[in-house]
């Protein structure tokens, strides 16, 4: 059992987020606000895409350009900062940045095969909840890994942040931040 734009549509106007999806468009586009990131028109939201693949087998929901790199290779600071983004990746769950070095592009996502089952509402609303929490809890630390000098990486113990972390994923039906 696949699962197609129509469902995702219709968990979305019942969880009363705002969304974009012309016909025909390969993903659905909506937002969440945030608390710490800031967009790159200064608004505390982070935009998402939900995109299906394999004929809705297959979800990914991603927020592009989240950061840019325009660092060269070899730098501390890239260095740095892709130490930062994956001690991110092993403190948390399910989310994952990827890096395009062809513009810098840098993205959250989250990705998984559905295969033999449909999308629950909740695990869209999880998924989207983690994915901006994830992004709003630790801008802070991937904004300085971005543009401060020297080595760089998370504190190896940040107690505050994991237990914000933990919190987070163990509210999905209440936490309901969104933009319109």
């Amino acid at each position: 059992m696949a699962t197609d734009f129509n469902i995702i549509k219709s968990y979305l106007k019942d969880e009363g987020y705002s969304f974009i999806h012309s016909s025909g468009s390969e993903y659905i586009e909506t937002s969440i606000k945030t608390e710490n990131y800031r967009n790159d028109d200064s608004a505390k939201s982070l935009s998402l895409f939900i995109k299906l693949e394999e004929d809705g087998k297959f979800i990914k929901v991603l927020a592009p350009y989240v950061y840019r790199c325009a660092l060269k290779s070899g730098s501390n600071r890239k260095a740095a900062l892709f130490q930062a983004l994956l001690q991110i990746c092993w403190k948390t769950k399910m989310v994952q940045f990827e890096y395009d070095s062809d513009d810098g592009e840098i993205r959250a996502i989250v990705e998984f095969a559905l295969e033999d089952t449909a999308l629950s509402k909740l695990q869209l609303i999880r998924i989207m909840s983690t994915l901006s929490s994830v992004v709003d809890l630790y801008h802070e630390e991937i904004v300085k890994a971005l543009t401060v000098d020297g080595d760089y990486g998370l504190a190896a113990s940040n107690h505050e942040k994991d237990s914000r972390f933990s919190t987070v994923l163990n509210r999905t039906e209440s936490n309901k931040v969104r933009a319109k």
